[in-house]
């Protein structure tokens, strides 16, 4: 789990510019919230499978569209957290997620679905590819 949040960092971190640290961020709180637990449910050797094939369709995806290099390593750590999320969600139906919500004057942890925390990394992922 350690080794995909480190190749999630150098996708945005090794072009010749910078990708925005949001994405990165999002992927990286996601994947720290929910690998652990999925990489237990489903080893080592399955996790790593599943990671390499979000990776595939992430750059696959990249290419497709037409982006650059820089664009496809974004594409790269967005299908890999994408791949985990999608089978949390899948070996995790009804899990609950705990949270930390900040509004301003408020900071509080919340138990929420992993689907919202899904829906969520999703429409931030669009909101950001799209702003960008």
């Amino acid at each position: 789990m350690l080794a995909l949040v480190v190749l999630n960092v150098l996708a945005y971190a090794l072009p010749a510019q910078p990708l925005p640290l949001m994405p990165m961020l999002l992927d990286i709180i996601s994947l720290a919230l929910l690998g652990p637990s999925l990489e237990t449910a489903l080893g080592r050797t399955r996790m790593l499978a599943l990671s390499v094939a979000g990776t595939a369709l992430g750059v696959a995806l990249g290419a497709a569209l037409g982006e650059g290099s820089t664009a496809a390593l974004a594409f790269a750590g967005a299908g890999a957290t994408a791949a985990v999320l999608i089978a949390y969600l899948a070996k995790f139906p009804r899990a609950r997620v705990l949270s930390l919500v900040l509004i301003p004057f408020l900071v509080t942890i919340v138990e929420v679905p992993a689907a919202l925390l899904l829906g969520a990394w999703t429409a931030a992922q669009l909101y950001l590819g799209l702003a960008g």
